[in-house]
């Protein structure tokens, strides 16, 4: 038989658990800052609050794509992010601070962070140092829209080179406003092909001034130059630099042409040069007209006086002409070889072509996305569309945009294996079709694995950094369609290879797949000694924390706890 309970012990108990209940509270609410980490932005080393409202995305850089995250500013005027989970991140922050124009113009603040989360990390704040974005005011003011600069070589802004100018070139000015005390300018100049792609540096200085001027010559029918400018204080970039043209393509560079309205003005010089030695032969037959006429009171000094004149005159001429007559032969000479070579190389390029589009299919998408306006030139257009990529509601279809995009630039650019590689690896990240995915991957591989990775345009990228993401698709769909032999066939014959000029985060990606081939084959006790190992050879600490997280993952498996 049920006893009743007395009235007192049931007002003990519920007096019992709101005390617990208020105690936990202040518990709870101490836990909650864990859920999310303050960002301190910074400016040429001073905190920094912005009057605009701050625009920020995370990619995670494991996955290769960018991810939803929660940014904010509390009534304090302090920045928060949602913590994430575990692992390597970028952080893409933009800041309209300049009202007077229009988002990412001078004035403005932009910067890609890189940054990691740990099982330690707790709410151990971001410092994210912040860049603004350089005003250039001659020869375009990037505060305006530039007509032509994203468009094809005919539509490119163009200098011409003076009538008077003896040498096909001009000088070109380049100037911008100051962005800070003591500031030093780096500065760069490319030279680009309009239909291959790819381009060559011709100049890189440095400067505290505000303005250069810059000698360059007339470019080819197929050329034309870029301009990029970047500021540094204290061994830190704290100045970057964009442009957009009058369709709004956003581009990294300045980009122009200048031509010579007199063509190839050489040949002009050869014929000036020919009339005037033909001048130099009939005043010499009128000479000796005059000689045999006047040969009675002419003295023989007179007449070798003439003669002394004609030689004087004639020889600097016909050296002259000689010398201008070789050079053309050499440039001659050196234009048929240079057709042949890109005849050759076309052929190349034209096999390659072919085996792409056969090896990497359209995906079913393809015909409902709309064709891209412009496509990739340069190896630096694929670095400026990564921060526009983005999990908004329209980004499925900003992304299959982007994969068109590069689809097609690879079939126009065969040749510019920087801009190839890179679009392999954007298409390896943003398409959803598994196997299209696996196939971009190990044609990458296939054709690619000892491209070097260019270094130039971010800090911390290493040589092999390309490679290793295409090799790291191709080994998770392995893992995934249940290859493992494969998967750990092809990273330990890239790690042999490339290993040293890999960054440690891509390693740290690599040895995650590796270890997870050997988990699911079987060997768990070698996927722990490997990872282990990799661990400890790794100075890169966020690499290791990337890596010890798995560790934490198999240990438990192993123990049975999970």
């Amino acid at each position: 038989m049920l006893r009743p309970v007395p009235l007192c012990k049931i007002l003990l108990s519920v007096l019992t658990g709101a005390v617990c209940l208020l105690v936990a509270q202040p518990i709870m609410a101490e836990a909650d800052p864990v859920a999310r980490q303050q960002v301190l932005f910074s400016y040429l080393g001073e905190p920094v609050t912005f009057a605009a409202q701050v625009e920020a995305s995370c990619y995670d850089e494991k996955q290769s794509e960018y991810i939803r995250c929660h940014f904010s500013r509390d009534e304090n005027g302090r920045y928060w992010i949602d913590r994430l989970p575990p692992g390597r991140y970028g952080l893409n922050v933009s800041v309209d601070e300049n009202a007077a124009n229009p988002p990412r113009r001078p004035g403005d603040y932009h910067r890609y962070y890189q940054f990691s989360v740990g099982q330690q990390t707790g709410s151990k704040p971001l410092r994210v140092s912040m860049q603004k974005l350089i005003n250039m005011t001659a020869p375009a003011d990037n505060n305006a829209a530039v007509d032509g600069i994203g468009g094809p070589c005919g539509k490119k802004p163009y200098f011409e080179v003076p009538l008077a100018s003896i040498l096909p070139e001009t000088k070109v000015e380049f100037a911008w406003h100051p962005l800070a005390p003591d500031v030093i300018y780096h500065y760069t100049l490319w030279r680009a092909n309009c239909n291959k792609g790819g381009m060559s540096r011709l100049i890189y200085r440095q400067t505290n001034a505000m303005q250069v001027t810059e000698t360059l010559p007339a470019n080819r029918a197929d050329e034309y130059y870029l301009f990029r400018i970047t500021a540094v204080k204290n061994g830190e970039m704290v100045g970057n630099f964009s442009l957009h043209d009058t369709g709004g393509s956003y581009m990294p560079q300045y980009r122009f042409r200048i031509t010579d309205p007199l063509g190839n003005r050489y040949y002009i010089y050869y014929g000036l040069a020919g009339v005037f030695i033909l001048g130099l032969l009939v005043l010499r037959t009128r000479v000796r007209r005059i000689e045999r006429q006047q040969k009675a009171v002419v003295s023989r000094a007179g007449s070798q006086t003439w003669k002394n004149i004609f030689l004087v005159i004639m020889v600097p001429a016909t050296v002259t002409g000689v010398y201008y007559g070789y050079g053309q032969y050499q440039q001659h000479q050196a234009g048929e070889a240079e057709v042949k070579a890109r005849a050759s190389q076309e052929q190349r390029q034209s096999h390659l072509r072919a085996e792409f589009e056969f090896n990497v299919p359209l995906p079913d998408w393809w015909d409902n996305v709309s064709q891209p306006r412009y496509l990739f030139d340069t190896h630096s257009d694929i670095v400026s569309v990564w921060p526009k990529i983005n999990y908004a509601r329209d980004g499925l279809e900003s992304r299959r945009e982007i994969i068109k995009r590069c689809y097609l630039s690879i079939v126009a650019h065969t040749d510019d294996n920087d801009l190839v590689a890179s679009c392999l690896n954007m298409i390896a990240s943003l398409e959803e079709d598994r196997e299209i995915v696996l196939m971009a991957a190990e044609f990458g591989v296939a054709h690619y694995f000892n491209h070097k990775h260019r270094t130039d345009y971010c800090v911390g990228c290493r040589p092999g950094d390309s490679t290793a993401g295409l090799v790291s698709r191709a080994a998770s769909n392995y893992n995934a369609n249940g290859d493992y032999d494969r998967s750990i066939e092809l990273i330990t014959r890239f790690l042999e290879a490339r290993e040293a000029e890999t960054a440690p985060y891509k390693l740290a990606s690599l040895y995650a797949s590796l270890g997870n081939a050997y988990w699911q084959r079987g060997d768990r006790r070698k996927a722990v000694e490997l990872l282990e190992a990799a661990k400890v050879r790794f100075g890169d600490k966020n690499a290791s924390g990337y890596l010890q997280y798995y560790l934490d993952r198999y240990s438990r498996l192993l123990s049975g706890e999970g």
